[in-house]
């Protein structure tokens, strides 16, 4: 039966089929692809990989299909690029799924919320290591440790460069009413540069990428070939943390995808790489969660949840980030039963969150 050719042709691709038998032309002209000649029974597992009109475009490995929700469409599943889920449905055209059911397995990785600063420097306290910016919303008080980077026109200069009336990105975290610099930039793009310093955001160990923070524009780091360093020694990709800043050097690959020949940790979470010899290694255990609320606790600003690891604490702060969706939201609207995904580091024996993303 053709149904077995069909099943051949699409079994890497990790289908299941059934029920009514399909007929495969066997001849590439024709719109050049397979054509199936009667609607097979299919339930398929993949990524979304763009959302499409009405429907998506599901990737499935090497593949990539169509999908459009039929009559009998129980629910119309809201997914976004990078969720994984599970489609069932027929096969109508080769290239083609009409979908009854959609499941979401995973939402895919969100870009957080750049912590870029941008505005004109008002006036400037070297010595104190301080300025106040004028933004678009009012004024800022930055300030900076000895461990801040400064670059002008794209070249490495120091707080003795800048001057009242230059328009600048501050790449940092706000604390309170002021915002501290961990790098201070003045002309040039936001975005990668052969060589740039970034902020990861986050990490996939299993695809071998991350998605690095270039002054407010957020590219994907490919690093199944690049050479990891870290303190001026060989490191590997499980050595990288959420919050580090890497120097990626390697060749632009499509819409803001690098593919990394080199990567260089240049800054730990929570300081300089001080490099062997210089002092301990401050990075701490930064981890990413999934699961639903079990107990939110109102006073002490934290909240439990079940992940498939068991139930996990975590703590939050004034630093922590929340968001549903595009939106910011806050700790306030956090109740049981609601599915997150946590970024947070370790501290001690417990977790603080970074990043609360209601699902």
């Amino acid at each position: 039966m053709r149904k077995l050719t069909l099943l051949a042709v699409t079994a890497t691709a990790l289908f299941t089929l059934s029920g009514a038998s399909a007929q495969v032309n066997p001849n590439p002209a024709i719109g050049g692809s397979r054509v199936v000649n009667e609607a097979v029974q299919v339930a398929a597992v993949g990524r979304v990989q763009s959302e499409s009109g009405p429907g998506f475009v599901l990737q499935v490995k090497n593949l990539t299909y169509r999908v459009t929700y039929g009559p009998r469409a129980t629910n119309r599943t809201e997914v976004r690029r990078g969720d994984r889920v599970r489609v069932v449905g027929e096969i109508t055209e080769a290239d083609s799924i009409v979908a009854d059911t959609v499941l979401l397995l995973e939402r895919g990785r969100e870009q957080r919320a750049s912590s870029v600063l941008s505005g004109t420097i008002r006036n400037l306290d070297r010595e104190g290591q301080g300025m106040t910016l004028t933004t678009d919303t009012g004024t800022m008080r930055v300030t900076w440790g000895e461990d801040v980077e400064f670059f002008r026109n794209t070249t490495r200069s120091g707080p003795r460069e800048f001057r009242p009336g230059d328009r600048v990105r501050v790449i940092g975290r706000q604390r309170g009413n002021e915002f501290a610099a961990r790098r201070v930039v003045y002309g040039g793009q936001a975005g990668w540069v052969n060589g740039g310093i970034g902020e990861i955001v986050s990490l996939d160990g299993r695809a071998k990428e991350a998605e690095v923070d270039f002054d407010g524009d957020i590219w994907t780091v490919k690093l199944n070939n690049a050479t990891i360093r870290k303190q001026g020694q060989r490191a590997e990709l499980d050595d990288l943390r959420l919050g580090q800043d890497l120097r990626v050097t390697g060749t632009a690959r499509g819409n803001k995808t690098v593919e990394a020949t080199a990567v260089e940790v240049a800054r730990n979470v929570d300081g300089p790489d001080r490099g062997p010899g210089r002092g301990p290694d401050r990075v701490t255990d930064n981890r990413t969660f999934e699961g639903r609320v079990v107990n939110v606790g109102v006073n002490k600003k934290g909240f439990r949840l079940e992940t498939s690891d068991g139930e996990v604490r975590f703590q939050t702060n004034t630093e922590t980030v929340f968001r549903r969706g595009t939106s910011d939201t806050s700790f306030s609207q956090l109740q049981e039963g609601q599915r997150l995904r946590v970024q947070a580091r370790r501290s001690g024996d417990e977790w603080i969150a970074l990043r609360v993303t209601i699902q």
